[in-house]
């Protein structure tokens, strides 16, 4: 009887829970599609079976197919997808909205060339909603072209178009809306210019054109970050000189648009920022802003030393012109590590290696008299597995990917240094995260 009234309890608890029993065919039965899904499928079919074929954008964060985007800020996501056609003007960015229980192709935006480079979705305009921003790749020998894009009840406005070598949208005037800026080379004239367009409330509107420093052959990296509190900047670093990396900094301040790197000596080259050491500029702190890394190569430990040794000096330029010097650090690209260096180490500092049982171990190392062998105060090696057994003052420092490392100080290194203890050591060994750089060692 007590059984019975538990079988019958748990019964009316199913119940109540909206739980049941499925049949065995419902057990194995596939999982159905949302209705929204089958819908949109429906929609993107009947425009594939007219011909065309899938062109995702082939470059940036956004390269879906189809990507759901709230473009008129409703609550509603619409489906832009990416085709490629047989028209005069191939490649087509297809928006389709949602109404009533299907989805409708609402607008089309046209474009020539061979390829969707990238799409974003901005606010240009401050009014709800997004615009959207393509760049085309015309050819291979012909720069790209940038469109962007505002669709407003469904009626598609070019806001603005240009020629680009590359681009990235900053709120350089921290006004809440995004700028357009372009960078456009000139291979032979080994020069370029920065670009800025902004909205001005109806259309938008480009700054005077910026040099850039003059003898650059390519861009390498673009950045985007606080050159001091509230100053926003876009970092570019191009190559120089083939070994070389000269960085140009841009700036809108007080309603101009400049490069504030830019030698005052008129030579057209941002001097301060050259290096030969293919390093990028990066908040390498943590404090908000960024710093520029300053090469410097350390002198030999010993005669004859063919290997060559290098700290980076991070520095902070802000708009005054006067370098804030922030971090003293050694890079190892071709381990995959770096480390802080107190600052008492610079002046003093050389860096030599010797092959380990697991690889090169690097012994740093304090610099004597001109005819006296440098003081080990710090060796830094890899080790075989993360639980070998280590001894003789040697502990685990850190890992990078599947590799272990670990470190000894040495007498005379904590004499020299009384902050230099293990725990100090571990917090100062860092993974080398590999967008700061080229793997160039």
């Amino acid at each position: 009887m007590r059984r019975r009234c538990w079988l019958l309890g748990l019964l009316m608890l199913l119940c109540l829970s909206g739980c049941y029993l499925k049949t065995g065919d419902e057990l194995y039965s596939l999982p159905q599609p949302p209705e929204d899904y089958l819908d949109l499928q429906t929609a993107l079919s009947a425009f594939l079976d007219s011909g065309a074929e899938y062109a995702a954008p082939v470059s940036g964060a956004n390269r879906q197919s189809v990507q759901l985007v709230d473009l008129n800020a409703d609550g509603v996501k619409e489906a832009v997808a990416f085709f490629r056609t047989a028209d005069e003007r191939p490649l087509k960015v297809c928006i389709f909205k949602k109404a009533a229980d299907a989805y409708q192709l609402c607008a089309t935006i046209d474009g020539a060339g061979r390829a969707i480079d990238s799409v974003e979705y901005l606010n240009i305009d401050g009014r709800p909603g997004l615009e959207i921003i393509v760049g085309w790749q015309v050819s291979s020998s012909i720069q790209q072209y940038l469109g962007v894009y505002n669709v407003d009840n469904w009626h598609v406005t070019e806001l603005m178009s240009a020629g680009y070598s590359e681009y990235c949208t900053v709120d350089l005037d921290s006004d809440g809306q995004s700028e357009l800026f372009l960078l456009k080379g000139d291979a032979e004239g080994r020069t370029g210019v920065a670009q800025l367009y902004r909205y001005d409330g109806s259309q938008m509107e480009k700054e005077p054109d910026v040099a850039m420093s003059v003898g650059i052959e390519n861009y390498r990296r673009m950045l985007t970050g606080f050159l001091e509190p509230n100053v926003m900047a876009v970092f570019v670093a191009s190559s120089y000189e083939q070994s070389g990396i000269v960085t140009d900094i841009f700036v809108l301040q007080d309603g101009l648009f400049y490069n504030a790197s830019a030698s005052p000596d008129g030579s057209g080259l941002s001097a301060q920022t050259v290096r030969n050491y293919f390093i990028y500029a990066d908040d390498i702190d943590g404090d908000g802003l960024i710093e520029l890394p300053q090469p410097v190569q350390l002198p030999p430990a010993r005669e004859g030393d063919s290997d060559s040794f290098w700290v980076i000096n991070w520095r902070n330029l802000p708009l005054d012109g006067e370098p804030v010097q922030k971090l003293l650090t050694y890079h190892n690209y071709a381990a995959g590590w770096y480390l802080e260096l107190p600052e008492q180490w610079r002046d003093e500092l050389t860096v030599y290696r010797t092959e380990g049982n697991a690889g090169w171990i690097y012994t740093f190392a304090r610099r004597n008299g001109p005819d006296e062998e440098p003081t080990p105060v710090l060796h830094i090696s890899p080790i075989s597995g993360s639980g070998a057994k280590l001894g003789g003052g040697w502990f685990v420092l850190g890992s990078v990917s599947d590799v272990t490392y670990a470190a000894l100080i040495t007498p005379e290194g904590a004499a020299w240094d009384r902050q230099l203890t293990a725990s100090a050591l571990t917090e100062r060994f860092h993974t080398i995260r590999y967008d700061w750089s080229t793997s160039e060692g």
